[in-house]
């Protein structure tokens, strides 16, 4: 009688989960179906992610935050280092919201002036190249003229200008988000660039924020240096974006 008693409630589980099995079964196509969602789904949030640190490596090396760091210490020279991580707030902030605004209106500058696709991608590839050989020349004269830099010093902030503009986004950097964002915004692009451009804006501002232990570290020939093989890779990107504007506009087999 006791093994009886006991026996019920089992077999009441095994019905109730042979009920739940009839009303709800298990059908290999469902399963498959999840599984081929769930490897699409992965597969896009990879591709999200590469194209996140495409955008974020082209523009940390087009901004150049390491090539700056002797200029924005020569202009905060009389500052000490609680104002300096303030002004590398303030322009990696000017920075940012500058980059934003060029990524999202560029597809109606391109619209206002009928500019096509390839030819701000030649251009393009022309400022850049510019930028890049001066880099490789450890020169940043295409972002910071003499007399900018003598007038700054002299201001309370300078972290509009120069730093913000044109040292920091310069033509190089606001050519580069208009082609991220040319010829077409959609969402997932829009998402990709503006997660780029504030991955770049935070880790400028780690750079100048470490102004002084980056300047001591690397010296005035390890930073030449650094920016020279920068330099390097903007040419490359350059000479990229060139070519791609050519063959888009048939000019090029």
């Amino acid at each position: 009688m006791n093994l009886i008693t006991r026996s019920i409630p089992i077999c009441q589980k095994f019905i109730n989960k042979r009920e739940r099995l009839e009303k709800f079964p298990v059908n290999d196509n469902n399963v498959q179906h999840e599984t081929q969602n769930y490897c699409l789904e992965r597969r896009a949030m990879e591709n999200l992610l590469k194209d996140i640190f495409i955008v974020t490596a082209t523009l940390f090396f087009i901004v150049d935050p390491v090539g700056a760091v002797p200029s924005f210490l020569a202009l905060t020279a009389e500052d000490d280092q609680s104002k300096r991580r303030t002004t590398a707030r303030k322009a990696s902030t000017y920075c940012f919201v500058i980059l934003i605004v060029f990524c999202l209106t560029g597809k109606y500058i391109f619209r206002i002036f009928g500019i096509g696709l390839p030819a701000f991608r030649i251009a393009g590839g022309v400022v850049l190249g510019l930028v890049g050989l001066d880099m490789l020349r450890a020169y940043r004269t295409t972002q910071e003229g003499k007399i900018e830099f003598l007038e700054a010093a002299e201001k309370d902030d300078v972290a509009v200008t120069p730093l913000a503009i044109p040292m920091l986004a310069g033509p190089g950097a606001l050519s580069t988000v208009m082609m991220f964002s040319a010829p077409e915004l959609s969402v997932e692009k829009a998402i990709t660039v503006c997660a780029g451009i504030f991955a770049t804006c935070c880790l400028t501002y780690i750079v100048l924020s470490m102004a002084s232990r980056i300047n001591s570290l690397l010296g005035k020939t390890g930073t030449r240096i650094l920016t020279r093989i920068m330099g390097l890779i903007i040419l490359a990107v350059a000479a990229q974006y060139f070519l791609d504007g050519l063959k888009e506009a048939k000019l090029l087999d």
